[in-house]
């Protein structure tokens, strides 16, 4: 597995490649007068992110056909591999804001662990289909939950 975090800059990763950009920018180390860089980070323009959208669009039918158990085998996987680099993130995370060791370990200890654990959980059930009373009109009635699409989020 390539880490992607630890090369300069830090690039934006469509399909599990980075995408070639051109602009770049500084993240700082909070607390220091000197603006101390930590790391310069890819930026991308409208049309990567266009073309990160597009790649998702790409990979839903085969995710929206991946049976629920693998969904959540893979969200799993993924709290595991975040496991293992909680202390580096942490480090980062107090190096780029404000916060605290205690409350960065917290924000990525408890908050982003819990939330990858809550979703992979939540998985089996999210989706399951419901067979609802039968109305006035005798009609048998049946919810269907499925994945609609492809969201981002900046």
């Amino acid at each position: 597995m390539t880490d992607f975090a630890s090369q300069s800059p830090i690039p934006c990763i469509v399909n599990n490649e980075p995408l070639k950009t051109t602009k770049t920018y500084p993240v700082y180390k909070v607390g220091t007068s000197n603006q101390e860089v930590l790391h310069q980070v890819s930026c991308v323009d409208r049309h990567q992110a266009i073309q990160a959208v597009q790649a998702c669009q790409d990979a839903f039918p085969v995710w929206r056909s991946t049976p629920v158990v693998e969904r959540r085998r893979i969200f799993l996987k993924a709290q595991r591999l975040f496991q293992e680099r909680i202390s580096d993130h942490v480090q980062k995370l107090v190096q780029e804001t404000v916060l605290t060791p205690g409350a960065s370990a917290f924000d990525v200890a408890v908050l982003v662990d819990q939330h990858i654990t809550e979703a992979a959980s939540v998985m089996s059930t999210a989706l399951k289909g419901e067979i609802l009373p039968d109305g006035e009109d005798g009609v048998n009635k049946y919810v269907f939950r499925e994945p609609f699409g492809v969201v981002l989020a900046i």
